[in-house]
């Protein structure tokens, strides 16, 4: 095995530094190793990737279905790291691979390649029929970050699923949110509370006090998950003046929204208010 290890460093050597036919045939001969030796294909396909050598592309698309889980996500990764523009099919069909990391690394590799033609596959996938695609498409345009997803994303506010809203939101707070003001602001009041929340934290972040006569109304919110995440926001911008706001909520008749407004009040007076002031609790199953 030490052999063939020391062959495939000699021959990435090669492709590295060598010119016209001896790169070629160098990485010819990776890409036989490859189909030779199992065992070894994960490690020669990250590194052909690792190294740039355009002419691997043909070879680690066709690892993409190798049947090892571990060697296709590395052929992912590959592709990802090689800004493989033209494989973009390749990496979509691998977000329905059973395997979990291999569904992750095609993720991964399509947000490293951005580009119209990726942000307009992910757009369409926020309707695809299975939820865990529309979720990952979300997430996806927020990481991809170019200023074409915005309008996909604003387009998410409206999305049928609740978590895909949700995540519609913190990407925009990310990306562009001076100008998404009425989008938040819409979301404070959506039918899920976690929407909610993400709106106060969106607004909070883009306006710091100036958020206050936007969040105030959800420190009365029907839930009291919202009720605490909005006592916290209000604390977090840490104007003291703000206690006599949160001072009612003592007497709130849930218990947890009670202890959030002690917390976030002695916190206050401490002056440290980057500490959650709100018991955790059970999240929504998330998809």
């Amino acid at each position: 095995m030490s052999d063939h290890i020391s062959r495939i460093g000699q021959l990435l050597k090669q492709a590295r530094s060598a010119e016209g036919s001896n790169r070629e045939d160098a990485v010819k001969k990776l890409c036989a190793i490859c189909e030779n030796m199992p065992s070894l294909r994960k490690r020669i396909a990250s590194s052909i990737g690792m190294a740039v050598i355009d002419l691997a592309v043909p070879s680690i698309r066709k690892l993409t279905l190798d049947p090892n889980a571990l060697v296709r996500a590395a052929a992912c990764k590959s592709l990802g790291w090689l800004i493989a523009e033209g494989e973009a099919e390749t990496l979509f069909t691998s977000l329905n691979d059973p395997a979990a990391e291999v569904r992750e690394a095609a993720m991964g590799a399509l947000i490293i390649i951005g580009g119209l033609q990726v942000i307009a596959k992910f757009s369409a996938d926020l309707y695809h029929e299975d939820p865990e695609r529309q979720l990952l498409s979300v997430k996806a345009l927020g990481m991809i970050g170019e200023k074409d997803v915005v309008e996909p994303l604003r387009k998410a506010l409206h999305h049928p699923e609740p978590i895909v809203r949700e995540s519609a939101v913190h990407s925009l707070a990310r990306i562009d949110s001076e100008n998404m003001l009425d989008d938040f602001t819409a979301a404070l009041h959506d039918d899920d509370r976690d929407v909610r929340k993400a709106a106060v934290t969106a607004l909070v972040k883009v306006l710091g006090e100036k958020a206050l006569p936007h969040v105030r109304s959800l420190l009365d919110d029907p839930d009291e998950i919202v009720r605490c995440h909005t006592i916290q926001a209000v604390a977090e911008l840490g104007c003291s003046e703000y206690k006599n706001m949160i001072q009612p909520y003592l007497d709130d008749t849930n218990e947890i929204v009670r202890m959030s407004a002690a917390k976030a009040l002695e916190l206050m007076d401490e002056g440290d208010t980057s500490v959650p002031h709100y018991p955790k609790t059970n999240s929504k199953t998330t998809m």
